[in-house]
């Protein structure tokens, strides 16, 4: 038949504006589709000339009728032969558009018996002349049924678009995909090539690195790890979104990991070392590592001879507790364990995830007994001037108090000083750099205020009260802080430690 001009319902002047990787990949994505994501290496073929680019995809065919109106798709609907990339039906339209309109680029495509050229025609509407997109439809003649798209008049560098947006679709022989650790129908999980990434293909805000998040087949976003999560069954929530927000970003590498069997997840597990810390954080789900990992834990704890391999490989390992789902009481003594295992410097710390896998959360590791082996009592000059710091806080502060006994006092490496309970009883723990010649002041006000903080009872109003009325109780009390301060300077030798010079350092009370 001769040719004829078919008119869409796409003005010209539509204010869409797609840039050069947008219109390639969606010219290509058509393409894709129709020859399936496990097909495409073996079934496409690329031609490049001159100034000209043509994709051509063998025994696969569809009918220009498809092409006609905007939001026609057979991509919506459940598929037997697998996911598919396109969704809207808008693709091949507004790219051909932009491309001829603001590339200047000639765009023909071909499939079964048919042949397109993207052109403008002229329309009448409501009297007035307008531009639309139109194809210019006429029969083939070459013999040949192989559909193919031909993007022509394309200048220094174009073509560098086309082979971005090839690259950003999900295939096996991806060259950004380096070895496979585990893939099905639904979901995907390769190591990252050495192949560079283009910077044309997108990433994710606040997750920059060499990581590629595939959703729905397409390259959409970024990940802070030298790995690929492909997850298939992906809608997007928004159509004017180019790239994943972290938190989707996250959700689907979590769905990607969640597919493994024990083998492929202990093998990612493992990869993903430097993400054992991660913990929730702000109460979002999807914002970081943790439901990646704690999935991955999972998957192998199920299964008795991975998870024995982790165990016997990994035998360094605590576990951290989620410290915003401790209360106050817990959340002391827990500090201290923290404290105390930073100076197990064959131990690694991971997260709460963990214990799926017979890790011992570190509280639970640092019992009483091995406690003990960090702490020591303070020797005689030690203890004369906590009695000092114990002394001056009765004076000015301790009226404040009812219910009030002076703690054991104990020293051990922490970074600051600790109270904590045990039983009926408190203990405080410090650093023997805070009994040093120069430190009472600081001394005195951290054990003032860890005072204050334990053993004030009521409301936060309440509490809020008594604290504003010991810093003013303080700063009235500066001159007998003075005094304090030059008693604790002069405690230097083991006769005024003694008590021998100083009869009115306290020696009789429960400190140690």
């Amino acid at each position: 038949m001769q040719s004829k001009t078919i008119k869409l319902n796409i003005v010209y002047d539509y204010p869409v504006r797609w840039d050069k990787f947008m219109i390639m990949r969606d010219f290509i994505q058509n393409f894709y589709d129709s020859a399936g994501y496990e097909r495409w290496h073996d079934s496409h073929a690329v031609e490049t000339g001159t100034d000209y680019i043509k994709l051509t995809i063998n025994n696969e065919g569809f009918d220009h009728e498809w092409l006609l109106y905007l939001g026609a798709s057979t991509k919506r609907e459940e598929n037997p032969n697998g996911p598919k990339a396109g969704y809207y039906g808008e693709g091949f339209k507004m790219a051909a558009l932009c491309a001829v309109r603001d590339m200047k680029w000639g765009v023909e495509a071909a499939s079964r018996n048919w042949l397109i050229k993207v052109i403008r025609a002229p329309e009448i509407i409501d009297g007035q002349k307008v531009d639309v997109l139109a194809y210019e439809l006429s029969d083939r003649d070459d013999g040949d049924s192989d559909t193919y798209i031909k993007i022509s008049s394309l200048k220094n560098g174009d073509k560098n678009y086309f082979d971005s947006a090839m690259t950003s679709f999900y295939y096996p022989q991806n060259p950004l995909l380096g070895e496979k650790i585990y893939e099905n129908k639904n979901a995907a999980v390769y190591c990252r090539s050495k192949t560079p990434r283009s910077s044309h293909l997108f990433e994710t805000r606040g997750l920059p690195g060499k990581g590629i998040i595939f959703a729905r087949l397409q390259l959409l976003g970024s990940i802070d790890a030298d790995l690929v999560f492909a997850f298939h069954d992906f809608t997007p929530e928004s159509r004017d979104r180019r790239s994943l927000y972290k938190n989707d970003a996250m959700r689907a590498a979590f769905n990607a990991a969640a597919e493994c069997d024990a083998g492929a997840a202990l093998k990612l597990l493992n990869l993903l070392k430097n993400k054992w810390g991660a913990f929730p954080k702000n109460g979002f789900v999807f914002e970081n590592w943790y439901p990646v990992i704690f999935k991955l834990c999972e998957i192998i704890s199920q299964d008795k001879s991975a998870a024995a391999e982790f165990k016997r490989k990994n035998l360094d390992l605590l576990a951290k507790r989620n410290r915003h789902t401790l209360g106050k009481s817990l959340m002391r003594s827990y500090s201290y364990s923290l404290e105390l295992a930073k100076n197990l410097h064959e131990r690694k710390f991971v997260s709460s995830a963990f214990v799926q896998l017979g890790v011992k959360y570190l509280d639970e590791a640092l019992t009483a007994s091995v406690r003990e082996n960090f702490e020591t009592k303070p020797d005689r000059i030690q203890k004369t001037r906590i009695e000092i710091m114990k002394e001056a806080f009765d004076k000015i502060i301790g009226p404040l108090l009812i219910d009030y006994s002076p703690p054991e006092t104990f020293l051990a490496p922490v970074k600051t000083p600790l109270l904590i309970a045990e039983g009926k009883c408190a203990k405080y723990i410090t650093n023997p750099e805070y009994l040093s010649k120069k430190t009472f002041r600081r001394s005195f006000f951290l054990y003032s205020v860890k005072m204050m903080r334990f053993y004030i009872k009521g409301k936060e109003v309440f509490k809020n009260c008594v604290l504003t009325e010991a810093m003013r109780l303080l700063i009235k009390g500066s001159k007998q802080i003075a005094k304090y301060d030059e008693k604790w300077r002069l405690v230097k030798n083991e006769k005024f430690a003694s008590g021998e010079k100083n009869g009115n350092v306290r020696q009789d009370r429960q400190s140690g």
